[in-house]
This record gives structure tokens, sequence and C-alpha cells, in this order.
């Protein structure tokens, strides 16, 4: 397939955690722009102050901060190629939304009180 090379196997991404109100992986929410490119070992690209948003080509993510302060306030992730995103167990990334659809449902009282923080992408070519 033309776009095969450009989705990464569940076993060669990074296991990255999600703790609502603290971090994504190795990302702590309130953290600069600079903390979050010193944690992931990647140089600023793309940086915006005033777009508030700041991508990360290698582990597949972009970032996003609060106007008030610039620090980090949300993560997407590449469902293609991002890190595997977890949560009490249940695989966050790479799934069909009909495969995610009955976790949500069962779960969606207890996430409504959550922050956003976490968005995770579609696979865009």
């Amino acid at each position: 397939m033309w776009w095969a090379q450009e989705i990464v196997s569940d076993l060669d991404r990074p296991q990255w955690t999600w703790v609502p109100f603290e971090s994504v992986g190795p990302l702590r929410f309130g953290q600069s722009v600079d903390d979050v490119a010193a944690v992931l070992g990647e140089p600023i690209s793309g940086w915006d102050p005033n777009k508030q948003w700041a991508p990360f080509s290698t582990p597949g993510i972009d970032t996003y901060y609060r106007r008030e302060d610039l620090t980090l306030a949300a993560v997407a992730v590449d469902a293609c190629r991002g890190p595997q995103i977890n949560y009490e167990g249940v695989r966050l990334v790479g799934r069909l939304p009909s495969e995610l659809s009955p976790w949500i449902e069962t779960t969606a009282e207890s996430l409504a009180d959550m922050p956003p923080g976490l968005v995770l992408q579609r696979c865009l070519s």
C-alpha cells in the first residue's frame, strides 16, 4: 500500500501512559516548550507563541500551550506513527472509533470530569 511506510506497528511505538491532570508519557502538563523539547530530545521547530502550538515530528506528537503562561496544556498524538497511549490498561491510539466507542460510553461519566489534556488524532495522508 502507498501509505504503509507511514504507519508504525504498535510493537515499534513508545508506550506512554496518560495520567489525567498530570502527564502524557514523559510530558507533564505545565511544562514550557523548552522543557518539552528537552524531555523529547528534539529541537523546537515550527513554534509560534501566538498560536501556542509546537510540533515534534520524531515522536509523532503536536503540543499545545496555555495562552496565559505558555505551559503545556494538551498533547495531540498521530494515530499512525505516534506513541501508543494507555489509560488504565486501555489502548487509546490507532484504534477504530467503533472499538473505543463501547469503552467511551461506559466510562463517559468519569471522563466528563477530566480536563482535555489529550487529543487523539486519526491518520491523515
